[in-house]
């Protein structure tokens, strides 16, 4: 009767073991059939994980709060060779039964066993071809003495799921070597899919949100050329395990290539992943620390559902909220809002040019602000700029100013370009109810006269006129301005200010004002005026056009400024 249920229980765990999907649940299967036949209360199983640790897997079988004491502390623990009851058997490759107070001294989860009222115990190794590939470890509730028949029922049974078990580990070492990346032991690209894929369709099942984290290693080329692979290698990998150590268990972590990773968090707010980024960036650091080396992080987020609902969707949105980390000079970006170039990101503001011979307005300077009103005009062209954004954010800044003058209204506007708007823009139509006039900066005049003569002729060809703004401010171009006759010169407010405080070069502006009255068919405008002296000084200089603080600043529009505007055909006078 011992001898058919000791084959009955081989062909058991062989059937079992043979269908389980891989390492942990066919051990999973051989603690729980061995438990049940036995009458054992806790049965756990023990892989080595070197040549000198022993690690407690996943894969147990218990019944009873005490076995849960037990097991709950041994899922913290490794053990080394000769430690505790797992770590004695695997030293001797033979099975050990320990009772009551030799239990007890066994450390150190034989002294919580015994508190837990768990008084015997077995180990048993698997072998294979005389190597061990996991201890099984059983423990019961009363104080057994060594049980002669059990230990031979549990043993012989090792003896054939020892090659069995290591099928199923070279099984999973093959399957973890497809998923998982050979240096640093974290997924790899290849896996993405499946993982992320099984991860949408939980959090779409359930509502939860989803955060992808796209994270780059900074200055990691260097290292790598500067101190060698070998040092590079180091790097990688305790990074990688710097990720891993301040991630939850949930969360899933991708090597996605060279010095860039991917961690997938669940159930994860935008708070909640900012807050998690930032601890895994000051992980990292630490890591820099020790290891005596500039490393940082750069990380790029996008949010399921927000960003996409596609692993494609979101790592490319990722891609470039990375992007702009790195550019921004902000480490951590959540998507592209903040630089998405839309009509949202700027607001139009109009300033007006004053007639003050007749009172009136003549039209507005359209100009553009930060749309979140954070940010100054130096400060959002910046931005742009070190993305490189810079020329796309101009052309919107032209777009936007010339359709909001004609949402209003306008009958004369005056907007900023430079000539590589004017040579990469087509000439949109000209509202015809609407004077625009270019403004061309004059230092853009220095250089490619024939060329930028040319991009004028074409801009004049569909009705835009021009004007030469910032006339005094840097190097003067008159034979640009010889050759361009723009409608209008605007002579800057640092201009203005040497007039004020020298006599001498107001006489000069005089004389000059008089003599570019010729090449402005429409006017001289002196810009940034702000107290009645600088007013009195542009007068007396010979012009009439003024633009400045003191009669009106930038301001978004309202009727009480349509109000003002005249008839196109008013013309400012021309002389003084």
């Amino acid at each position: 009767m011992h001898a058919e249920e000791e084959v009955h229980l081989l062909h058991t765990l062989t059937r079992l073991i043979s269908e389980a999907s891989d390492l942990h649940a066919a051990l999973g299967v051989a603690l729980q059939t061995i438990g049940e036949a036995t009458g054992w209360m806790l049965g756990q199983a023990w892989i080595p994980n070197s040549d000198t640790v022993l690690e407690c897997i996943p894969a147990w079988y218990g019944k009873g709060a005490a076995g849960e004491v037990v097991r709950s502390a041994s899922e913290t623990l490794t053990l080394s060779l000769n430690e505790g009851l797992p770590g004695r058997v695997w030293a001797s490759k033979e099975p050990l039964w320990l009772h009551g107070e030799s239990l007890a001294a066994i450390i150190p989860c034989g002294a919580i066993a015994h508190e837990a009222g768990l008084h015997a115990a077995l180990g048993i190794p698997l072998l294979a071809a005389e190597r061990v590939v996991a201890v099984l470890e059983f423990y019961l509730g009363e104080p057994r003495q060594e049980d002669t028949r059990l230990m031979g029922i549990v043993s012989n049974a090792a003896l054939h799921m020892g090659d069995l078990i290591q099928k199923k580990r070279a099984e999973a070492d093959l399957e973890r070597q497809a998923t998982h990346d050979a240096l640093t032991d974290l997924y790899n690209r290849r896996s993405f899919d499946d993982r992320t894929a099984q991860e949408l369709a939980r959090a779409e099942r359930h509502g939860h949100p989803l955060a992808f984290l796209l994270v780059d290693l900074d200055h990691f080329k260097a290292i790598n050329d500067g101190h060698g692979h070998y040092t590079g290698d180091m790097v990688l990998k305790a990074v990688a395990q710097s990720i891993l150590k301040s991630s939850r268990s949930t969360d899933l972590v991708f090597r996605w290539g060279g010095d860039e990773f991917v961690i997938l968090l669940s159930e994860a707010t935008r708070e909640g992943v900012r807050t998690a980024a930032t601890r895994i960036r000051t992980a990292v650091q630490t890591v820099a620390n020790e290891m005596r080396l500039p490393l940082d992080l750069s990380i790029g987020i996008a949010m399921y559902p927000e960003h996409g609902r596609t692993g494609e969707e979101l790592i490319r949105l990722a891609d470039r909220a990375l992007y702009l980390a790195k550019k921004s000079g902000d480490p951590i970006k959540i998507g592209e809002e903040d630089y998405q170039l839309t009509d949202h990101a700027v607001t139009v503001v109009f300033q007006p040019v004053m007639n003050i011979r007749t009172g009136q307005v003549i039209g507005y300077e359209a100009l553009t602000r930060d749309a979140g009103g954070k940010l100054s005009v130096h400060e959002l062209f910046a931005k742009y700029e070190r993305i490189g954004k810079l020329q796309e954010l101009k052309c919107l800044c032209f777009t936007a100013q010339l359709r909001k003058a004609c949402e209003v209204g306008l009958r004369r506007v005056f907007l900023n370009v430079d000539f590589w708007i004017l040579r990469h823009l087509v000439p949109p139509q000209k509202p015809p109810e609407t004077e625009v006039i270019l403004e061309i900066s004059e230092l853009e005049a220095l250089d490619h006269v024939e060329e930028r003569i040319e991009i004028g002729s074409a801009w004049r060809a569909r009705g835009y006129k021009f004007a030469i703004d910032d006339f005094g401010a840097g190097y003067i171009s008159l034979p640009f301005i010889a050759r361009l006759i723009p409608e209008y010169i605007k002579i800057d407010r640092s201009t203005l200010l040497q007039a004020v405080s020298s006599p001498q070069f107001q006489e000069f502006m005089i004389g000059l004002v008089f003599a570019l009255r010729s090449y402005s068919t429409d006017g001289i405008i002196i810009e940034g005026v702000e107290t009645e002296q600088e007013l009195e000084i542009a007068k007396a200089m010979g012009a009439f056009l003024i633009q400045g603080y003191l009669f009106g600043k930038p301001k978004e529009w309202d009727g009480a400024m349509l109000q003002q505007s005249p008839p196109v055909e008013d013309q400012p006078p021309q002389a003084a």
